[in-house]
């Protein structure tokens, strides 16, 4: 069968590079390889660093994960952990347990506004689960009141603009609670799409989530966004393996960034030929840019039916185009600050068939 594919490579002589140190931050997520224990980072380009062993013997698809006042917190085994965003290793703060007696909980953990610490712990699987406030300073931890909550598989929880959002492994749905009752307010429903859903984090106030579909077969965990109007989620990728946690933050790794400082070519393909037959050349430029991009369709015959959507590292569409026409003017100066942005080149059939980056300074 024959497949699309794109090749690209910058034209002339306009590459530099750029050695940024510890304190030059990047964002991303961080999670937990599931078979390794370790601490990753995942960038915005889906790069995973991994960044060193957590210590903890993670054996649990579903942990809580979270980021306050720039530490990362991980909650499981009854224990609230201080994890070293430079190597990796969990320190141990405190065992959360039930204040009323002494047993020991853990669950999915969030932050609020306030920096209040909620977990949420499943009793009974399926059938009964239950809110708790958690004291950060002794780990004693206080039911939000004695309702349940009305859905006990809750794995990921998250606020975003101070609302508390749960995924129900149970019938893959959203949902949010009432922080101060600890009931469910409200369970979206459409179904979230997402399987098994093993975390959420807040993106820039959005919600994403990590799926790996299946607890028991699955080896690729997806990475989606959540709509929190309509409870359903998008995928936006997935990696070929199996993680636990996820909190959105800032990094303490070094990277090496190369960037293109001429045109941004994309030859169009057909694999199935030996060698590749190339059907036509789309160009971007400049690229880095700070005010404007072009974008020329090459030979435009051949792009009947194909378009050109364009996405800031959050997700959100900056601009999207039928390949129409010979060249494009876009105007950049409203897409809402530097950084990488990610060009989606989509075939008549709605497919992305292939996605690069460019750059804004």
């Amino acid at each position: 069968m024959k497949k699309l594919v794109f090749t690209v490579f910058a034209v002339g002589l306009g590459l530099t590079a750029n050695l940024w140190g510890q304190n030059n931050s990047s964002h991303g997520f961080y999670s937990i390889n599931f078979n390794t224990d370790h601490l990753v980072f995942i960038d915005t380009l889906s790069n995973e660093t991994d960044i060193g062993y957590v210590g903890r013997n993670i054996t649990s698809k579903a942990v809580g994960l979270t980021f306050h006042n720039g530490t990362l917190y991980l909650s499981t085994n009854d224990t609230l952990f201080q994890v070293n965003t430079y190597s990796g290793l969990a320190s141990p703060l405190f065992r959360t347990y039930n204040s009323s007696n002494n047993s020991g909980i853990f669950g999915a953990i969030a932050f609020d506004n306030n920096g209040q610490l909620y977990l949420f712990k499943e009793e009974v699987a399926f059938t009964q689960g239950k809110l708790y406030t958690v004291n950060i300073t002794t780990g004693a931890s206080t039911l939000v009141s004695g309702n349940n909550s009305g859905n006990a598989s809750i794995l990921g929880l998250s606020f975003v603009n101070n609302s508390l959002f749960g995924a129900s492994e149970l019938d893959d749905k959203l949902l949010k609670f009432n922080k101060s009752t600890g009931v469910v307010s409200l369970l979206y429903s459409n179904p979230l799409g997402m399987g098994f859903t093993t975390a959420l984090t807040n993106l820039n106030g959005k919600l994403w989530g990590i799926d790996i579909t299946n607890e028991t077969t699955s080896t690729t965990t997806r990475f989606c966004k959540i709509d929190t109007i309509s409870g359903v989620s998008t995928l936006k990728f997935s990696l070929p393996k199996l993680y636990t946690g996820l909190a959105w933050g800032t990094s303490n790794i070094c990277y090496e960034y190369v960037t293109v400082t001429d045109t941004l070519v994309i030859n169009t393909g057909i694999t199935g030929y030996n060698p590749i037959t190339y059907l036509n050349t789309l160009k971007i430029w400049p690229n880095p840019s700070n005010d404007h991009i072009t974008i020329d369709a090459g030979n435009l015959a051949t792009m009947n039916g194909y378009s050109i959507k364009i996405e800031d590292a959050q997700g959100q569409q900056v601009f999207q185009n039928a390949v129409n026409q010979q060249q494009f003017y876009v105007d950049i100066t409203t897409w809402g600050g530097n950084g990488l942005y990610f060009v989606r080149i989509i075939d008549p059939q709605g497919n992305t068939v292939d996605i690069k980056k460019i750059v804004l300074q």
